[in-house]
This record gives C-alpha cells, sequence and structure tokens, in this order.
C-alpha cells in the first residue's frame, strides 16, 4: 500500500499487506521479486534465498555473504551465524 493509504477493509485473512516504505525483506520467490522490482522496491530486500537440489541457500545483499540449511529456518539461523562471524572478523580487521 502507498504510504498514507489504508488498508482495504475485507480482505482475505490470509493475505499480506506490505505498506510502502517496505523495508528489510527476505525473499524466497523469483516471481516476487519481480513484483518488488515493478514496485520499485528492490533497495528494500535485504535477504533472499532459494532451493537448490536439498539444500535452501540463504544470501545477505548487504554484505554478499551466503550460507545453507535444509531448512528455510535453518539456512537462515546459519546465515545469522554466518552474519555474526563476519561481523566480528570485519571488527578484528579494523
Amino acid at each position: 500500500m502507498p504510504k498514507g493509504k489504508e488498508t482495504p477493509a475485507g480482505l482475505e485473512k490470509d493475505v499480506i499487506v506490505l505498506h510502502q516504505p517496505v523495508q528489510n525483506l527476505y525473499l524466497v520467490s523469483s516471481s516476487v521479486m519481480d513484483i518488488f522490482d515493478k514496485l520499485d522496491a528492490m533497495d528494500a530486500i535485504r535477504f533472499s534465498g532459494q532451493k537448490e537440489e536439498n539444500w535452501y541457500v540463504a544470501k545477505c545483499l548487504d554484505n554478499n555473504i551466503a550460507s545453507q540449511g535444509k531448512t528455510i529456518e535453518e539456512s537462515l539461523d546459519n546465515l545469522n551465524n554466518t552474519k555474526i562471524l563476519y561481523t566480528k572478523q570485519k571488527e578484528i580487521k579494523s
């Protein structure tokens, strides 16, 4: 929804309404990514993921790090741990 507009009444319970400005998204679907591209909101996507064979690969787009897991949740947990280690390593080098 554009900033300042109200959500339409009567939407189905399973409909998730995104309000602009859109921030901090984790995207797992390339078709949804196409929608965000058309909304000119690609800069709001911070994490992405995709299934590759028997693994989910999660990527942090801000610093180009990635991790994997057998489930989406596991891949995000592993990515979070990887991001923590990346940040600590960066601090040590500074």
